[in-house]
């Protein structure tokens, strides 16, 4: 079963391209953050090891999340609760 919203959402061809732009915007943007926080350093850090580790993915998580709080803050991540609505 969907909501009756994802419903609606589902058979508005404009609505959804409006979702998938927001999305794309979003997931770039924290890409490019994932790519400073691992192209710090001379050498840059070693990005499996960061990951295999709990204390690094939990201190990776945690700058992102800054990052993300700082944009919720400043308003730029409304747009898919704007399209959502």
């Amino acid at each position: 079963f969907l909501p009756q919203a994802a419903r609606e959402l589902l058979q508005d061809a404009a609505r959804i391209q409006a979702l998938l732009d927001a999305i794309q915007d979003i997931c770039s943007r924290y890409c490019v953050d994932l790519r400073y926080e691992f192209g710090e350093g001379d050498p840059p850090p070693d990005y499996k090891a960061i990951l295999k580790s709990p204390t690094g993915v939990q201190d990776l998580e945690l700058t992102i999340r800054k990052h993300y709080e700082y944009d919720v803050a400043r308003d730029r991540e409304t747009r898919i609760r704007a399209v959502l609505e």
